[in-house]
């Protein structure tokens, strides 16, 4: 995006500036000052100015991790100067140069009435019209982009009450979970929030009942990386709420250094997988009795960059990747999951709650810079947590899965509707990996009792 158009007289007193941001504009008129004496330095070195006296193109003038400045001179030294922001990877150097081409074509007009007193600031409204109406449109295109991304997103259109069903949702306190949480309780559902921290599940709910007075909101502690949390949280919904409707396995990490479960296992296989593993394991008659809904929250990444490396489950192991694998193939794992918990006849349903802007990269420490870059891209591409939760809360309450569009087939829910994954899933490494799924809690089991 263009972020600021300048015109410099050749004594250097300014006869326009436009930005795009008036929050950035002092900022901006800064990196417009500071790339005069470079358009000085340029000037003095070039023998076409010298030779011809015809306009002459600077091209970059100065790049930042936020800006880059171009620079133009007329035959009369008056000087152009336009900032672009360094994310906007679109502009071209020809359209930079049509772009200068342009301000110098309406410079010219502007000057060349017969009112204009040669070395004041251009005031005329149809210079400042044909500058500012190109940056309207860009405005106007990327808020259409967003609008139709949100609409492409979807969103439950089911309001009907859930009054008397039980759900439990693992992470309940944060980000997509809080999220599908909240929509829940406001349909009047009753929802135990499985939360490591008691005090932050009491801080969720403080928020919710600021929205909502419908619905029950029951806390209780669930540790995922520890098998005597989940054993012990597990052993008490059994006993207290033996009618569960659903149950949402949200709870989930991405860690960029080595971290592991009370058990021993790295965080991504022993939290994201095997956790929720267990989990079931030990609620399943709860679930099959009930045919009770059990939701996986997978992820597209599990299309990217992701395998099953049976060979090093639960190890931490620093993969040749730009992106994290451990992540991505505990993703893939979830899918695997789900496709062996449909062969075992659960009502199960795997998703995709999409690229969100929650906390969820907690465990990462990104620089000051990052956001600064990042945040359009951010606004324009990233759901809110509200956003993200519709696909959970659709797979809680409204999908359904047929004998060709299930798990086992590959089909998993993404923007509020079913979808098939590009991914290939392997039979021998679905059975396999639940097998070995199995020995590490048992392994985990019997080094715990000796």
């Amino acid at each position: 995006m263009c972020a600021c158009v300048s015109i410099i007289g050749k004594d250097n007193s300014p006869l326009y500036i436009a930005t795009a941001n008036v929050d950035k504009e002092i900022e901006l008129q800064y990196q417009v000052h500071a790339s005069l004496d470079v358009i000085e330095e340029k000037c003095a070195s070039s023998q076409k100015q010298n030779a011809d006296g015809r306009e002459l193109y600077l091209g970059l003038l100065n790049s930042t991790e936020i800006y880059k400045i171009y620079g133009y001179v007329t035959n009369t030294k008056v000087k152009f100067v336009i900032v672009i922001d360094s994310s906007n990877t679109s502009f071209r150097e020809n359209e930079v140069r049509s772009m200068f081409r342009n301000l110098h074509s309406l410079y010219t007009d502007a000057v060349c009435n017969p009112f204009y007193i040669p070395g004041e600031p251009l005031t005329s409204k149809v210079f400042d019209s044909n500058l500012l109406i190109p940056a309207g449109v860009l405005t106007a295109s990327v808020f259409a982009l967003r609008r139709y991304k949100i609409r492409k997103w979807g969103r439950v259109t089911n309001t009907s009450s859930l009054k008397g069903k039980l759900f439990i949702i693992t992470g309940a306190n944060t980000g997509l979970g809080f999220e599908t949480t909240k929509a829940l309780t406001a349909r009047q559902a009753t929802t135990i929030m499985a939360c490591r921290n008691l005090a932050k599940a009491d801080e969720a709910i403080h928020k919710i009942r600021e929205t909502t007075s419908e619905g029950e909101l029951i806390p209780m502690e669930l540790d995922l990386a520890s098998f005597q949390s989940i054993r012990k949280f597990a052993s008490q919904v059994n006993e207290k709420y033996p009618d569960l409707y659903c149950l949402v396995n949200n709870a989930g990490l991405a860690a960029q250094k080595p971290e592991f479960t009370q058990e021993g296992y790295e965080i991504h296989f022993g939290v994201n997988h095997l956790g929720q593993f267990l989990l079931v394991d030990l609620l399943k008659d709860n679930l099959k009795r009930n045919n009770s809904r059990v939701v996986v929250v997978s992820s597209r990444m599990h299309e990217i960059d992701a395998s099953i490396d049976l060979e090093n489950l639960g190890k931490w192991v620093n993969y040749d990747s730009r992106l994290n694998r451990l992540y991505n193939n505990s993703k893939l794992m979830n899918f695997y999951y789900a496709r062996e918990l449909y062969k075992r006849g659960f009502n199960v349903h795997v998703l995709c709650p999409g690229l969100c802007h929650t906390d969820f990269f907690r465990h990462y420490d990104p620089k000051w810079y990052h956001y600064l870059i990042f945040s359009p891209i951010v606004w324009l591409m990233l759901r809110s947590a509200e956003q993200g939760a519709q696909n959970i809360i659709y797979s809680a309450t409204d999908s359904v899965t047929s004998g060709e569009q299930n798990p086992v087939t590959g089909y998993f829910v993404s923007n509020v509707k079913m979808r098939r994954s590009k991914f290939r899933f392997d039979e021998h490494v679905s059975e396999r990996l639940w097998e070995e799924s199995v020995s590490a809690i048992a392994k985990a089991g019997s080094a715990s009792s000796s």
